[in-house]
């Protein structure tokens, strides 16, 4: 996808394309999971307890509500972005735009973590507890988690990738032992 003729993002076209996708853009901009979960919680901005919530619809919409600093009409994901951040609307539609892989847009850092957490279905923050952080293996970029033998002493790793068929499941590292996952 990409800009229009004259260059410009299209609103429509970059709302569209984050539909389905709002959690996984909140969360690369700002928001953590916890703050998408639809419970009503502390703000993240004017930290006012029991104010924030996600709308059911987060996906979706990308809408969020702090009853205090964040109630305005349009509740949809660039305004929760450019609230968040405190960005100008040209900025946080440019950062969707990267996101999403939409021409003209600013193009997210790769991230393989947060790629393979997306793909795995796993939470980010969870993935990240475990020890998973990006990697090589040969010319293949990973997420590689340390596993601990029964002394919660490293004794290997265990890698996760998106492209290779083999990395379907993961890949333990060759001649070592096999171990436990522990969350830090």
């Amino acid at each position: 996808m990409t800009a229009t003729a004259n260059g410009h993002l299209s609103v429509d076209d970059v709302k569209a394309a984050a539909r389905g996708r709002w959690r996984d853009v909140l969360a690369a901009h700002g928001f953590n999971g916890d703050e998408l979960d639809g419970r009503h919680q502390p703000c993240p901005k004017c930290q006012g307890t029991d104010r924030f919530r996600a709308f059911d619809d987060v996906d979706e919409t990308g809408g969020v509500l702090c009853n205090q600093c964040h109630n305005e009409k349009n509740r949809d994901g660039l305004s929760s972005l450019a609230w968040r951040n405190d960005w100008t609307f040209p900025e946080t539609l440019k950062a969707v735009a990267g996101f999403l892989g939409i021409e003209g847009g600013e193009p997210k850092p790769a991230d393989i973590v947060a790629d393979v957490a997306r793909a795995k279905r796993m939470p980010l923050e969870s993935f990240r507890a475990f020890g998973a952080k990006p990697d090589n293996r040969g010319k293949l970029e990973v997420a590689r988690v340390p596993m601990f033998d029964q002394f919660q002493k490293q004794c290997s790793s265990f890698d996760l990738a998106l492209i290779s068929p083999e990395f379907e499941k993961g890949m333990s590292a060759k001649g070592q032992p096999v171990g436990l996952f522990v969350a830090t």
